[in-house]
């Protein structure tokens, strides 16, 4: 998955986050590798400290080196949620958040990791999905009483 970020017009912050793009071509199969690698042992990592539950990784990329280190641990629900849990991955096996739940109200289950992460490579070879956020650009601090409704949009005349 990759970030939409720096869109002026979508976010009043320079460099701010406004989405999410998910597509097979984000990562080549050796990025993915070694991203999820590295993922694996900081999820090892937290295992060993107890942490259970739902947490999402992003992982930087240099495009000059192919450079692959980690970002950011957001150990909670965060904004690129909705679209982990809408991915074929998921569609395929219970959402991601559901295990969150069953972590959270402590129900025993089993899972093979690696069998499911091999699964979820094939399925995100097809799987494409995006959200973009709307925000208020301006700087006047006032209540929103209506707001564009939820769907699809188009620009310039061609479907986003």
């Amino acid at each position: 998955m990759s970030e939409l970020t720096g869109h002026r017009l979508l976010t009043p912050y320079r460099g701010g986050w406004c989405g999410n793009e998910m597509y097979p071509e984000v990562l080549n199969e050796d990025l993915r590798r070694k991203a999820g690698n590295l993922v694996g042992r900081l999820g090892d990592r937290l295992g060993s400290e107890d942490y259970r539950g739902f947490f999402e990784v992003d992982v930087l990329v240099d495009t000059d080196t192919d450079e692959v280190c980690l970002g950011e641990l957001n150990p909670r629900i965060s904004g690129a949620s909705s679209i982990t849990n809408v991915t074929a991955g998921a569609y395929a096996d219970i959402p991601l958040f559901a295990f969150h739940l069953l972590e959270f109200f402590e129900v025993a289950f089993e899972l093979d990791v690696d069998e499911i992460n091999a699964r979820w490579r094939e399925l995100a070879a097809v799987d494409q999905w995006s959200q973009m956020v709307s925000k208020e650009t301006s700087p006047v601090v006032q209540m929103i009483t209506s707001a564009a409704p939820t769907g699809q949009y188009s620009y310039d005349g061609q479907e986003l």
